[in-house]
């Protein structure tokens, strides 16, 4: 393909997922939380999704797993901060066949009652209903921290939906700051798992937040009308 067509088509694509991302901001009424994380998997990491189902699947079936090191906790938890939950579920039931202690059948039962962020936006959730649940969810996810051995992986798994106190988020001990490579991603994590309950008009002020702990990132003009869309 020529270069020109190549750059073409690469400035078009962005400049619609631009306005993709304005228009699920400012006429979508569904809470922003599942709606910036879907618009972000959708234009940013439809690919990876499918590459961390198969790394995290190779390894599903193996005792070995279990193990904190083992390589089947990175990508499973990439895919729960993707929202991915029922894929998630799926492949704690594989691993849940070699766990002697029980201990991933917990989170199993925990996942067969919490539904995803996207359940709860196709249902037509109202902000109240969805901050409900997501409370209901974190409630939920703490109890099964505070019960949990030391240093057993699911931990790591459970601190996602778990959520963190805004001090947390401040000193940079959350989850979108251990996971997230990039700023956008940082906010879309930010927003889904620990400040889910900001309405549109504070993504603004999450995104300063966010630029001040990735301070060194290289922004360009894509950045920039990116910034324009969430502070609207």
């Amino acid at each position: 393909i020529d270069s020109r067509i190549r750059e073409d088509h690469d400035t078009l694509c962005i400049g619609l997922a631009i306005v993709e991302l304005v228009h699920e901001l400012c006429v979508n009424s569904a809470p922003s939380a599942s709606r910036v994380l879907r618009w972000y998997n959708r234009h940013y990491l439809e690919e990876e999704l499918a590459e961390w189902w198969q790394q995290a699947s190779q390894w599903a079936d193996d005792p070995k797993a279990l193990a904190g090191d083992s390589p089947f906790w990175e990508p499973l938890c990439r895919l729960a901060l993707s929202d991915c939950r029922q894929e998630v579920l799926a492949l704690l039931q594989r691993l849940a066949k070699a766990d002697g202690d029980g201990q991933v059948m917990k989170i199993v039962e925990f996942l067969r009652r919490s539904p995803s962020l996207q359940q709860m936006e196709v249902a037509g959730a109202t902000r109240a209903e969805f901050n409900q649940a997501v409370a209901e969810i974190q409630g939920m996810a703490r109890r099964l921290l505070e019960d949990s051995p030391a240093g057993h992986p699911m931990r790591r798994l459970l601190r996602i939906y778990a959520g963190c106190e805004q001090s947390a988020f401040e000193a940079n001990e959350d989850v979108a700051a251990e996971f997230g490579r990039t700023w956008i991603e940082d906010l879309a994590y930010a927003h889904a798992w620990v400040l889910p309950d900001l309405s549109r008009t504070e993504l603004g002020d999450l995104l300063r937040a966010v630029a001040r702990r990735r301070t060194a990132e290289t922004i360009d003009d894509t950045d920039r009308a990116l910034f324009a869309a969430f502070s609207l």
